[in-house]
């Protein structure tokens, strides 16, 4: 979620709740009767709790809902606070425990999410979200009749690094490759890894040159790995753009797929490229000042 969007949810949510609070303080003051409303507080308090967890906001609507609380009898000319005290404590626990319970709960259920859409080593999305992601911008793509652009990447001579240097580094080059693909993309682009050293990436809305760009942009990324850590870490990389759009998804991989196995026969570290508008039109590309890497 980006900042301008978590600021407009904050910012809906904390408006909500205070009106809800005054509200019902409104109609706890009406009733005239000492504390009637009480559990009504629970309900601003609780969802702002669920939808913004333990944020300085949640304890701002708790002290509110306090406010309003212990206000009302007060407001209704009530004299003696002491009376009121056990009360307003008994309840000020009882918001919080709710704070503490549904802040928890639901930043459980969201890494439960997270963990469940994305790649345990990598940190990309697993294969299964990035396919329902394709499938999302697939219908949007169809429907608004834009381009649709899919790279799919294979480190070049990933056995070798696991062979040479063990598992362990053949793991923390590609979190290392993972986190150097998304450095290069876009904030509208997914990154995916599906599957060994095989990841992919959906560019939204990207024609033939942009998407081009951003893949040969990835190349030249990679190749800073070699240099920083010895690894051979150029990539392969079969890309396609869609003007035609396939029924599946499956097809959409495939199609990007099959151009990688070009570019690993002519030499790895390269980009072929090519078009799906009325036949697939190829081309090879290569990232500018393209240096060859040093085999392992």
């Amino acid at each position: 979620m980006n900042e301008s969007v978590t600021t407009r949810k904050r910012v809906i949510v904390s408006v909500a709740a205070l009106a809800g609070i005054a509200a019902i303080a409104t109609f706890d003051y009406s009733i005239e009767v000492d504390f009637a409303a009480a559990d009504l507080y629970l309900i601003p308090v609780a969802l702002t709790a669920w939808f913004l967890g333990r944020d300085w906001i949640t304890w701002a609507v708790l002290a509110a809902a306090m406010v309003a609380f212990a206000g009302v009898p007060y407001a209704a000319g009530a004299q003696d606070v002491a009376d009121y005290l056990p009360a307003i404590l008994v309840h000020t626990i009882h918001l919080t425990l709710a704070v503490l319970v549904l802040s928890t709960l639901h930043g459980t259920l969201a890494r439960e999410r997270r963990l469940a859409r994305t790649d345990s080593l990598t940190g990309a999305a697993n294969a299964r979200y990035f396919y329902d992601q394709s499938k999302i911008e697939l219908d949007r793509a169809r429907r608004q009749g834009a381009p649709l652009s899919l790279a799919y990447l294979d480190v070049d001579d990933f056995k070798s690094v696991n062979d040479r240097f063990g598992h362990r580094e053949g793991d923390e080059l590609l979190r290392a490759t993972a986190d150097t693909i998304g450095s290069a993309l876009r904030s509208t682009d997914v990154i995916g890894r599906l599957g060994g050293d095989e990841f992919a990436v959906l560019f939204e809305d990207a024609d033939e040159a942009t998407a081009l760009s951003v893949a040969e942009r990835i190349l030249a990324s990679l190749r800073t790995l070699e240099r920083d850590h010895g690894w051979r870490a150029t990539a392969s990389v079969g890309l396609v753009t869609f003007r035609e759009y396939p029924d599946r998804i499956d097809d959409i991989v495939g199609a990007a797929d099959e151009l990688m196995y070009e570019a690993k026969a002519r030499g790895k570290d390269t980009i072929v490229a090519g078009t799906l508008n009325g036949g697939l039109v190829v081309m090879e590309r290569s990232a500018p000042a393209m240096v060859p890497a040093q085999s392992a």
